[in-house]
């Protein structure tokens, strides 16, 4: 059997609402986590996107994970990922789950974490890639 992942990622507010409604419908938050990635050009550093992930899982949607993130610079987002076996599948039960959390009204974020941190003139400039590149 062969899996696809959807996944969409929405601006978000404030988390402790979400963490609110999450509990209420018994989604169990997992360990939190943060993550580091650099980003280069040219052997140029053109940021760093630092993001703390929380996971959420329910014990009867196992293809379904809720992640809250923080991403320094940049605020708190929500990403709904649910795997399937038909992307239509995918789709439409990640919509019910959005709808579910009350998320449909969150703004649709399209573009990657780097490219926002970007935008928003948080690229750092500080120096070329550390040599062992």
């Amino acid at each position: 059997m062969s899996w696809i992942e959807v996944e969409r990622k929405r601006e978000l507010d404030d988390p402790a609402v979400l963490r609110s409604r999450l509990a209420a419908r018994d989604w169990r938050p997992g360990d939190t986590s943060t993550e580091v990635d650099t980003y280069y050009s040219r052997m140029v550093k053109l940021c760093q996107v630092e993001k703390t992930r929380t996971p959420f899982a329910h014990p009867d949607r196992t293809e379904v994970t809720v992640v809250i993130d923080h991403v320094a610079g940049i605020g708190w987002f929500v990403e709904t990922e649910v795997l399937a076996e038909k992307t239509a599948e995918a789709q439409l039960l990640l919509e019910h789950i959005e709808q579910q959390l009350s998320l449909s009204d969150c703004s649709i974020v399209r573009l990657p974490c780097r490219d926002l941190l970007l935008q928003r003139g948080q690229a750092t400039t500080d120096g070329p890639a550390p040599a062992s590149l």
